[in-house]
């Protein structure tokens, strides 16, 4: 059988071992919080973007006709 000196050692190294993973817990749950607010912000700019891109392709293609209607016009004109 152990003594109890050896029992006591074995209590504490137990007891610091079980704070140093309740610390290592609490820090990765922090870091999952602040990944999902990460994740949330980096949709809610992907979201911005293709908003932007949408109204930038409809400029783009209005544009695309006046420039073809322009072009018409000038060779009719020639």
């Amino acid at each position: 059988m152990s003594d109890s000196s050896s029992i006591k050692r074995e209590v504490e190294k137990t007891k610091d071992e079980l704070e140093k993973t309740k610390i290592r817990q609490n820090l990765a749950e922090h870091d999952i919080r602040r990944a999902e607010e990460n994740k949330n912000y980096a949709q809610k700019e992907a979201d911005k973007c293709k908003s932007e891109m949408d109204s930038l392709e409809r400029k783009l293609r209005h544009l695309e006709e006046d420039l073809k209607k322009a072009e018409e016009e000038e060779k009719t004109k020639k």
